[in-house]
């Protein structure tokens, strides 16, 4: 069984048996990875008639804040549809790591190389919200960047991350580049390359 056709993890019949329970948890996460990655591919398909009925052929929009008015999206739900996603990415890796039984320092580089962007946003604001977090790794600016909307609609797709933070108090100057941009329906197809659970979830998604 192929688990991961870009690193790769592939399993034997003792390992598939070893970890079903996990493997489970996997199919479980992916199922809700496909359906918010259906609900966001809608919307943006949705987004992207509205956008050429109301402006000029070619013309590209960007908005933030309210995206009901051109997009036609609820700007609250959208958000936490990032947020439930990130959360689920996250695990779903996380699953995939135990899977593949590596050690601890693969499994940071794994890690970090399939979730990119999205660690961090889950990290800041996705699963702890920054702004009512009280630990010593969160910035003010990352603080603040959590509490504000983060959807925007740029290049015909909804992202987060776009506008960095920055907040001087004093002497003290911290910024929010740690919360890089991403589109979740281009990351969901960057999964789907790499895992034939997502790629398959999301053909029978498509057929029905």
């Amino acid at each position: 069984m192929i688990f991961d056709r870009l690193h790769p993890i592939e399993l034997d019949d003792q390992v598939v048996s070893k970890h079903a329970n996990a493997l489970r948890t996997a199919e479980v996460l992916a199922s809700g990875l496909t359906h918010i990655y259906s609900c966001v591919k809608n919307a943006e398909a949705s987004a992207l008639a509205r956008q050429a009925v109301r402006t000029e052929d070619g013309v590209r929009a960007f908005q933030f804040g309210d995206l009901s008015d051109l997009t036609g999206a609820s700007t609250s739900l959208m958000e936490c549809m990032f947020r439930w996603y990130a959360v689920t990415a996250c695990d779903f890796v996380r699953v995939a790591v135990w899977i593949a039984e590596f050690d601890e320092q693969n499994r940071k580089d794994y890690t970090q190389r399939v979730l990119g962007p999205v660690q961090s946003f889950r990290d800041k604001i996705g699963a702890h919200t920054s702004g009512v977090t009280v630990n010593g790794r969160d910035t003010d600016a990352e603080r603040l960047a959590s509490m504000i909307d983060q959807v925007t609609w740029f290049n015909d797709r909804f992202r987060v991350g776009i506008f960095a933070v920055r907040i001087q108090r004093g002497n003290k100057t911290s910024d929010s580049s740690s919360i890089k941009p991403w589109s979740l329906t281009d990351f969901h197809l960057q999964l789907c390359d790499r895992y034939p659970i997502l790629a398959q979830m999301a053909a029978a998604n498509k057929n029905s």
